[in-house]
């Protein structure tokens, strides 16, 4: 965090501009894996080792990680059991107007 209180996420690390380079350069509060990372997870073993070791890594660092393009339980509890702190994806709730947003939270808080 920095002395004025904001914080700053890395969004979409593992495409684009978002890369290692620029998790060493900047004092970021949290990183978010690209859905690409997080997708063959549980069924292609080099993506696997990639994803723990860059939780490790993230983690280490003192950052927090949020894992985007979650769609299954079995993703969504792999990835909580290795300590990642947000979960986003299909799996919770697809995209929605704002009054069925509403609604969604009313049922599930």
């Amino acid at each position: 965090m920095l002395d004025s209180g904001f914080c700053f996420y890395l969004d979409d690390f593992g495409v684009g501009y978002s890369n290692a380079s620029a998790v060493a350069k900047y004092d970021f509060e949290c990183i978010k894996l690209d859905r690409s990372l997080v997708g063959d997870t549980l069924t292609d073993s080099r993506n696997r080792i990639l994803l723990e070791n860059l939780l490790h890594m993230f983690h280490d660092l003192g950052m927090g990680v949020v894992a985007e393009g979650v769609e299954t339980r079995e993703q969504m509890e792999y990835l909580a059991k290795l300590g990642t702190e947000k979960i986003q994806g299909f799996y919770y709730a697809r995209p929605m107007p704002v009054h069925k947003l509403t609604e969604f939270l009313r049922e599930t808080v």
